[in-house]
């Protein structure tokens, strides 16, 4: 088998590999999206809970709480996602 053949054969591995990759982060990216809709959209929504200590609701209705809160659904909902592919990938679950 010549060089030429070889790199080909190569390329279209390489070339597989990375579609299979992003098909793997896009259905990551719908299974995250969908997780991270299963959570209040305002943190201000816990604000209002009673049984937490007034310092905690506090610091909810302070400036910088729903940014911190938007990027910890975020993260939460990556990781949820992530492991549910996972099990997806192994068998453990079924795919839609």
């Amino acid at each position: 088998m010549n060089a030429y053949i070889q790199q080909e054969r190569y390329k279209d591995l390489q070339d597989a590999a990375e579609q299979q990759e992003a098909q793997r982060v896009s259905r990551v990216d719908v299974i995250a999206l969908s997780m991270a809709n299963q959570y209040p959209e305002c943190i201000t929504d816990f604000a209002n809970m009673l049984n937490m200590p007034v310092e905690v609701r506090m610091f909810l209705r302070g400036p910088h709480a729903q940014d911190e809160y938007a990027a910890f659904v975020d993260r939460l909902a990556r990781l949820q996602a992530e492991e549910h592919d996972q099990l997806i990938e192994i068998g453990f679950l079924e795919g839609h």
